[in-house]
């Protein structure tokens, strides 16, 4: 083996060393999202027939919760599930389940699921005078 092809080898070695090195020291790292705090939203159903809808929060302990006859119904939100995103290098591998994103209030009227809402769904919807937050729903 030449002195040249002896000296690139011993340098590929280094190189490689040092990448292996900054590769084991950086990692990965878990980024677990907040909780939601248990809430208790106003919804209003606006519907000819808004009694013949159901809420059904999907949670550890699913409830259900009756639409009243003028559309008003509150909704007993507990504290919901959720899981870390992983990062490496960086780089976001696994997305995580966050609480306020997650689709688990479902709107159910003769036992098909019409919409399914998130916390996040239910703040943006406008609100009425009393605090309730307006939610249209097609025939």
């Amino acid at each position: 083996m030449s002195k040249t092809s002896s000296k690139r080898l011993k340098c590929s070695w280094l190189g490689a060393s040092v990448c292996c090195v900054a590769l084991g020291l950086s990692g990965c790292a878990y980024g677990l999202p907040i909780h939601n705090i248990p809430s208790q939203p106003r919804l209003k159903v606006l519907s000819p027939a808004p009694d013949r809808y159901v809420v059904r929060v999907q949670s550890d302990t699913p409830t259900e919760h009756q639409v009243a006859p003028d559309g008003r119904v509150q909704v007993d939100v507990p504290s919901l599930p959720r899981s870390c995103m992983v990062y490496a290098l960086g780089i976001k591998i696994r997305k995580g389940v966050q609480p306020h994103k997650t689709k688990a209030i479902h709107l159910v009227r003769d036992g098909k699921t019409r919409k399914k809402l998130s916390l996040d769904d239910i703040s943006s919807l406008p609100t009425d005078v009393d605090g309730y937050h307006l939610l249209p729903m097609k025939k």
